[in-house]
Protein backbone atom coordinates (compact mmCIF):
# COMPACT_ATOMS: atom_id res chain seq x y z
CA UNK A 1 0.00 0.00 0.00
CA UNK A 2 2.88 2.19 0.73
CA UNK A 3 4.62 2.57 -2.30
CA UNK A 4 1.34 3.58 -4.55
CA UNK A 5 0.75 5.95 -1.77
CA UNK A 6 4.17 7.66 -1.53
CA UNK A 7 4.06 7.35 -5.58
CA UNK A 8 0.83 9.35 -5.31
CA UNK A 9 2.63 12.01 -2.97
CA UNK A 10 5.09 12.62 -5.73
CA UNK A 11 2.70 13.64 -8.46
CA UNK A 12 1.06 15.88 -5.56
CA UNK A 13 3.75 17.79 -4.63
CA UNK A 14 4.82 18.26 -7.95
CA UNK A 15 1.13 19.77 -8.56
CA UNK A 16 1.08 21.82 -5.74
CA UNK A 17 5.05 22.80 -6.48
CA UNK A 18 3.62 26.42 -8.14
CA UNK A 19 1.02 26.88 -5.02
CA UNK A 20 3.28 26.01 -2.43
CA UNK A 21 6.54 28.14 -3.42
CA UNK A 22 7.31 30.36 -0.24
CA UNK A 23 10.40 31.22 0.08
CA UNK A 24 12.53 28.51 -1.30
CA UNK A 25 11.95 28.01 -5.04
CA UNK A 26 10.87 24.18 -6.27
CA UNK A 27 14.05 23.79 -8.71
CA UNK A 28 16.06 22.63 -5.89
CA UNK A 29 13.47 19.43 -6.14
CA UNK A 30 12.01 20.93 -2.72
CA UNK A 31 8.21 20.22 -2.39
CA UNK A 32 8.49 17.45 -5.10
CA UNK A 33 10.91 15.16 -4.22
CA UNK A 34 12.41 14.12 -0.65
CA UNK A 35 14.89 16.87 -0.24
CA UNK A 36 14.59 16.54 3.52
CA UNK A 37 15.85 12.59 4.43
CA UNK A 38 16.11 12.23 8.27
CA UNK A 39 13.47 11.41 10.49
CA UNK A 40 11.03 14.81 10.76
CA UNK A 41 10.64 16.98 14.01
CA UNK A 42 7.69 16.14 15.43
CA UNK A 43 5.51 18.04 18.09
CA UNK A 44 2.97 16.29 19.85
CA UNK A 45 -0.25 16.64 21.80
CA UNK A 46 -0.38 20.39 20.98
CA UNK A 47 -3.20 21.76 22.31
CA UNK A 48 -5.49 24.32 19.46
CA UNK A 49 -9.09 24.46 20.30
CA UNK A 50 -12.07 23.33 22.77
CA UNK A 51 -15.70 22.75 22.29
CA UNK A 52 -18.13 19.95 22.82
CA UNK A 53 -19.54 17.20 21.37
CA UNK A 54 -23.17 16.03 20.75
CA UNK A 55 -25.41 12.78 21.85
CA UNK A 56 -28.61 13.25 19.67
CA UNK A 57 -30.32 10.68 21.69
CA UNK A 58 -29.42 12.21 24.86
CA UNK A 59 -29.56 16.20 23.69
CA UNK A 60 -26.02 16.04 26.31
CA UNK A 61 -23.22 18.00 25.12
CA UNK A 62 -19.73 16.49 26.61
CA UNK A 63 -16.46 18.81 27.06
CA UNK A 64 -13.90 18.25 23.63
CA UNK A 65 -10.41 19.00 23.89
CA UNK A 66 -8.71 19.13 20.44
CA UNK A 67 -4.77 18.69 19.75
CA UNK A 68 -2.90 18.63 16.30
CA UNK A 69 0.57 16.75 16.04
CA UNK A 70 3.10 19.15 13.86
CA UNK A 71 6.21 17.92 11.78
CA UNK A 72 8.88 19.32 10.55
CA UNK A 73 11.57 18.83 7.95
CA UNK A 74 14.66 18.00 10.27
CA UNK A 75 17.29 20.62 9.67
CA UNK A 76 14.98 23.07 7.88
CA UNK A 77 16.23 26.72 8.31
CA UNK A 78 13.81 28.57 5.94
CA UNK A 79 11.74 30.55 7.77
CA UNK A 80 8.28 30.72 5.73
CA UNK A 81 7.04 27.26 4.82
CA UNK A 82 4.01 25.93 3.40
CA UNK A 83 1.78 23.97 5.59
CA UNK A 84 -0.72 20.98 5.21
CA UNK A 85 -3.28 20.65 7.67
CA UNK A 86 -4.52 16.87 7.20
CA UNK A 87 -7.67 15.11 8.52
CA UNK A 88 -8.14 11.01 9.31
CA UNK A 89 -11.03 9.31 7.84
CA UNK A 90 -13.54 7.05 9.47
CA UNK A 91 -17.20 8.12 8.59
CA UNK A 92 -16.98 10.84 11.17
CA UNK A 93 -17.02 7.53 13.90
CA UNK A 94 -13.90 6.46 14.37
CA UNK A 95 -9.88 7.40 13.82
CA UNK A 96 -7.21 8.90 15.10
CA UNK A 97 -4.69 12.02 14.01
CA UNK A 98 -2.23 9.73 14.66
CA UNK A 99 -3.35 6.41 12.33
CA UNK A 100 -0.82 4.89 9.90
CA UNK A 101 -1.80 6.88 6.83
CA UNK A 102 -1.91 10.75 8.21
CA UNK A 103 1.17 9.70 9.75
CA UNK A 104 2.77 8.67 6.82
CA UNK A 105 1.38 11.73 4.35
CA UNK A 106 2.78 14.20 6.98
CA UNK A 107 6.33 12.93 6.88
CA UNK A 108 6.13 11.89 3.42
CA UNK A 109 5.05 15.77 3.27
CA UNK A 110 7.67 17.25 5.95
CA UNK A 111 10.75 14.91 4.21
CA UNK A 112 9.91 17.44 0.43
CA UNK A 113 9.83 20.63 2.50
CA UNK A 114 6.39 20.83 4.11
CA UNK A 115 5.42 21.82 7.63
CA UNK A 116 2.34 19.14 8.17
CA UNK A 117 0.04 19.08 11.07
CA UNK A 118 -2.41 15.82 11.78
CA UNK A 119 -5.00 17.07 13.69
CA UNK A 120 -8.47 16.43 15.97
CA UNK A 121 -11.87 16.98 15.18
CA UNK A 122 -14.90 16.01 16.69
CA UNK A 123 -16.39 12.40 16.11
CA UNK A 124 -19.80 10.69 16.64
CA UNK A 125 -20.45 9.96 20.08
CA UNK A 126 -20.28 6.12 20.73
CA UNK A 127 -23.47 5.36 21.79
CA UNK A 128 -26.45 2.97 20.13
CA UNK A 129 -29.28 5.28 20.91
CA UNK A 130 -27.00 8.29 19.20
CA UNK A 131 -25.95 6.46 15.87
CA UNK A 132 -29.71 4.89 15.34
CA UNK A 133 -30.66 9.04 16.12
CA UNK A 134 -28.22 9.85 13.56
CA UNK A 135 -29.59 7.14 11.05
CA UNK A 136 -32.77 8.60 10.94
CA UNK A 137 -31.97 11.87 10.71
CA UNK A 138 -29.63 13.51 7.90
CA UNK A 139 -29.83 16.68 9.92
CA UNK A 140 -27.71 15.18 12.45
CA UNK A 141 -25.05 14.22 10.20
CA UNK A 142 -24.96 17.15 8.39
CA UNK A 143 -24.32 19.00 12.00
CA UNK A 144 -21.57 16.49 12.37
CA UNK A 145 -19.97 17.51 9.30
CA UNK A 146 -20.23 21.39 10.02
CA UNK A 147 -18.78 20.36 13.58
CA UNK A 148 -15.57 18.71 11.97
CA UNK A 149 -15.38 21.73 9.78
CA UNK A 150 -15.56 24.38 12.35
CA UNK A 151 -12.39 22.18 14.29
CA UNK A 152 -10.26 22.18 10.95
CA UNK A 153 -10.73 26.16 10.67
CA UNK A 154 -9.89 26.26 14.07
CA UNK A 155 -6.61 24.86 13.28
CA UNK A 156 -5.89 27.07 10.29
CA UNK A 157 -6.40 30.07 12.66
CA UNK A 158 -4.34 28.50 15.03
CA UNK A 159 -1.24 28.25 12.33
CA UNK A 160 -1.99 31.73 11.54
CA UNK A 161 -1.71 33.41 14.96
CA UNK A 162 1.38 31.78 15.73
CA UNK A 163 2.83 32.78 11.99
CA UNK A 164 1.73 36.67 13.05
CA UNK A 165 2.99 35.92 16.51
CA UNK A 166 5.32 33.84 17.63
CA UNK A 167 6.97 32.36 14.42
CA UNK A 168 7.48 28.81 16.17
CA UNK A 169 6.53 26.80 13.35
CA UNK A 170 7.68 28.85 10.23
CA UNK A 171 4.75 28.68 8.03
CA UNK A 172 3.69 31.24 5.39
CA UNK A 173 -0.25 31.89 6.35
CA UNK A 174 -0.97 32.78 2.93
CA UNK A 175 0.13 29.17 1.83
CA UNK A 176 -1.70 26.86 4.31
CA UNK A 177 -3.03 23.43 2.76
CA UNK A 178 -6.21 21.70 3.86
CA UNK A 179 -6.97 17.79 3.07
CA UNK A 180 -7.78 14.76 4.20
CA UNK A 181 -8.79 10.62 4.22
CA UNK A 182 -12.91 9.72 3.43
CA UNK A 183 -14.31 11.51 6.12
CA UNK A 184 -11.59 13.93 7.09
CA UNK A 185 -11.45 14.79 3.44
CA UNK A 186 -15.13 15.74 3.02
CA UNK A 187 -14.44 18.95 6.42
CA UNK A 188 -11.75 20.05 4.26
CA UNK A 189 -13.63 20.41 1.29
CA UNK A 190 -16.36 21.87 2.66
CA UNK A 191 -13.74 24.22 4.65
CA UNK A 192 -12.26 24.86 1.38
CA UNK A 193 -14.81 25.54 -1.03
CA UNK A 194 -17.81 26.71 1.25
CA UNK A 195 -17.92 30.49 0.85
CA UNK A 196 -21.18 31.47 2.31
CA UNK A 197 -23.09 29.16 5.00
CA UNK A 198 -26.14 30.54 2.23
CA UNK A 199 -24.60 29.01 -0.53
CA UNK A 200 -25.68 25.19 -0.03
CA UNK A 201 -29.10 25.28 1.78
CA UNK A 202 -28.93 21.95 2.83
CA UNK A 203 -26.53 22.86 5.70
CA UNK A 204 -27.16 26.60 6.25
CA UNK A 205 -28.87 25.20 9.48
CA UNK A 206 -25.86 23.58 10.69
CA UNK A 207 -23.70 26.56 9.93
CA UNK A 208 -26.36 28.95 11.92
CA UNK A 209 -26.55 26.57 14.93
CA UNK A 210 -22.12 25.87 15.13
CA UNK A 211 -21.19 29.72 15.22
CA UNK A 212 -21.54 30.69 11.20
CA UNK A 213 -19.06 30.21 8.36
CA UNK A 214 -16.31 30.46 11.43
CA UNK A 215 -17.39 27.84 13.69
CA UNK A 216 -17.06 28.75 17.27
CA UNK A 217 -14.07 26.19 18.36
CA UNK A 218 -11.75 27.88 19.37
CA UNK A 219 -9.11 28.38 22.37
CA UNK A 220 -10.46 30.04 25.78
CA UNK A 221 -9.98 33.09 27.64
CA UNK A 222 -7.38 35.50 26.51
CA UNK A 223 -5.89 32.66 23.88
CA UNK A 224 -9.01 33.19 22.09
CA UNK A 225 -8.57 33.28 18.63
CA UNK A 226 -12.18 34.50 17.27
CA UNK A 227 -13.03 37.29 15.49
CA UNK A 228 -9.38 38.60 15.63
CA UNK A 229 -8.37 35.03 12.95
CA UNK A 230 -10.08 33.82 10.01
CA UNK A 231 -9.66 30.95 7.97
CA UNK A 232 -10.41 32.53 4.81
CA UNK A 233 -7.70 32.04 2.41
CA UNK A 234 -7.02 28.44 1.79
CA UNK A 235 -4.09 27.40 -0.61
CA UNK A 236 -5.32 24.49 -2.14
CA UNK A 237 -7.28 21.40 -0.97
CA UNK A 238 -6.27 17.48 -1.07
CA UNK A 239 -8.68 15.55 -1.51
CA UNK A 240 -8.89 11.48 -0.99
CA UNK A 241 -11.73 9.64 -1.51
CA UNK A 242 -13.89 12.43 0.08
CA UNK A 243 -16.88 14.91 -1.75
CA UNK A 244 -19.63 17.23 -0.83
CA UNK A 245 -22.97 17.82 -0.38
CA UNK A 246 -23.58 20.00 -3.48
CA UNK A 247 -20.87 20.27 -5.93
CA UNK A 248 -22.23 24.01 -6.79
CA UNK A 249 -20.10 25.12 -4.00
CA UNK A 250 -16.96 24.57 -6.23
CA UNK A 251 -16.56 27.91 -8.34
CA UNK A 252 -14.31 29.95 -10.01
CA UNK A 253 -11.46 31.29 -8.32
CA UNK A 254 -11.98 28.68 -5.76
CA UNK A 255 -8.38 26.77 -4.17
CA UNK A 256 -6.89 24.54 -6.74
CA UNK A 257 -7.92 20.79 -6.04
CA UNK A 258 -6.09 17.38 -5.74
CA UNK A 259 -8.44 14.56 -5.78
CA UNK A 260 -7.70 10.88 -5.58
CA UNK A 261 -10.47 7.87 -5.32
CA UNK A 262 -11.00 4.62 -6.63
CA UNK A 263 -14.30 4.14 -8.94
CA UNK A 264 -15.79 1.27 -6.86
CA UNK A 265 -15.45 3.08 -3.64
CA UNK A 266 -18.13 1.46 -1.06
CA UNK A 267 -18.12 4.37 1.51
CA UNK A 268 -18.05 7.92 -0.50
CA UNK A 269 -19.53 8.11 -4.12
CA UNK A 270 -17.22 8.43 -6.43
CA UNK A 271 -19.89 10.04 -8.38
CA UNK A 272 -23.20 11.27 -6.58
CA UNK A 273 -25.29 9.01 -4.13
CA UNK A 274 -25.11 8.38 -0.42
CA UNK A 275 -23.04 7.91 2.28
CA UNK A 276 -22.63 3.92 3.25
CA UNK A 277 -25.73 3.56 6.14
CA UNK A 278 -27.16 7.03 5.75
CA UNK A 279 -29.27 8.98 3.56
CA UNK A 280 -26.56 11.84 3.36
CA UNK A 281 -26.39 12.80 -0.23
CA UNK A 282 -22.69 13.69 -1.38
CA UNK A 283 -20.89 13.98 -4.56
CA UNK A 284 -17.17 12.05 -4.92
CA UNK A 285 -14.00 13.43 -6.66
CA UNK A 286 -15.45 12.03 -10.16
CA UNK A 287 -18.49 14.88 -9.89
CA UNK A 288 -15.75 17.18 -8.30
CA UNK A 289 -13.36 17.17 -10.98
CA UNK A 290 -16.14 17.46 -13.64
CA UNK A 291 -17.24 20.74 -11.75
CA UNK A 292 -13.90 22.19 -11.08
CA UNK A 293 -13.74 21.53 -14.84
CA UNK A 294 -16.96 23.28 -15.55
CA UNK A 295 -16.20 26.43 -13.66
CA UNK A 296 -12.33 26.88 -14.63
CA UNK A 297 -12.89 27.05 -18.40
Amino acid sequence: MRKPLFALLGVVGLAFCAQAQANVACGNGRYSSNVFPAAPTTTTGVTFGYNTSRNYASGVNTPVTLKLDVYEPAGDVAGQRPLLILAFGGAFVQGSRTDPDIVAICQEFAHKGYVTAAIDYRLIENDGANYFAIQQNPNYLTDEVIRAVADLKAAVRFFKHDAAITHAYRIDPTKIFVGGFSAGAIAALEAGYTDSITENPATTAAYNDNGGLEGNTDLTGTDSLLPAYDASGIAGVFNIAGGVNNRSIVNAGNPPLFSAQGDNDQTVPYDCGTIQYTSFTICGSHQLQLQATAVAA
